[in-house]
């Protein structure tokens, strides 16, 4: 039995950025906002363990959104609010979206346009003055993103770890074949990298990445996925952000070819050696 986490796409992110190639290290298009995706399923820490950590849930349906001043409160960038007072000093409370019906709010730096955000892009995930702020548009494969890093994916889609604000830069790509898009990008991953299903739950859809065998580091966030019969276990239970090995899984049978079966969270077992 597989554990693989369902992830959710980054289907909210339909940000009116259009200055992603304006000649910086942070360059890229737009992110790619497929039709294909679904929303997360709680899941597993399984093949895909997440080794993110992440900002928590969403904060309710938006709500006002904070103003064009400054807060003076202790919660950080990225972090859930309810007004712009709870945030940090230089940071209003802002609405960001998962989804076009899934509003949260935000701690960002507000701003009036991109000379307020350096090297990166003014914008908004609404039609709001008020809701503008500096966002990152991130060029690099399995970088983090999402509104609670108030970062976009350049020329990739954000894959949201289920019941978090924060995910990864990934490629899209066919599982069903390379003549069946299904609606999805037809990406060709590039080797060693291949095109690995079960990651989200429609299941035409796959994330380019590198399958390895028992025993090898593992995790969404260094692109590294295991055989279905195994898990991706972090090495310290305790610690989210230790490294990740892939084990055999037990889940369903109790036994093991090697090791000790072992439960882990109540999610699932694995062979512990």
């Amino acid at each position: 039995m597989s554990h693989r986490a369902h992830f959710s796409l980054g289907l909210g992110l339909a940000l009116s950025i259009s200055c992603f190639a304006c000649g910086d290290d942070d360059g890229g298009s737009k992110p790619s906002t497929p039709d294909s995706g679904t929303s997360g399923s709680g899941g597993s820490s399984g093949t895909n363990s997440n080794t993110l950590g992440g900002r928590g849930g969403a904060s309710g349906s938006g709500g006002s959104g904070g103003g064009a001043g400054t807060g003076s409160g202790t919660i950080e960038e990225g972090f859930p609010c309810k007004n712009t007072m709870e945030c940090g000093s230089g940071l209003a409370c802002v609405v960001a979206a998962l989804s076009p019906d899934l509003g949260v709010q935000i701690c960002a730096r507000p701003c009036s346009n991109d000379t307020d955000c350096g090297e990166e892009v003014c914008d908004g995930y609404t039609d709001r003055l008020q809701d503008k702020h500096c966002i990152n548009a991130e060029p690099k494969p399995f970088a983090a993103c999402g509104v609670g890093e108030t970062s976009v994916c350049a020329d990739r889609t954000c894959l949201y770890f289920p019941d978090r604000l924060v995910g990864v830069c990934v490629d899209l790509c066919s599982a069903a074949g390379p003549d069946e898009d299904a609606g999805t990008p037809t990406e060709i991953c590039s080797a060693p990298q291949s095109c690995v299903p079960d990651i989200v739950e429609n299941p035409a859809v796959g994330v380019c990445g590198e399958q390895v065998e028992r025993g090898a580091l593992c995790g969404i966030e260094v692109g590294k996925f295991c055989p279905l019969s195994d898990n991706c276990v972090p090495d310290n239970a305790t610690d989210p952000n230790s490294e990740a090995h892939c084990r055999e899984d037990c889940s369903d049978t109790g036994t093991c070819s090697a090791g000790t079966c072992t439960n882990f969270r109540m999610l699932f077992s694995y062979c512990k050696q």
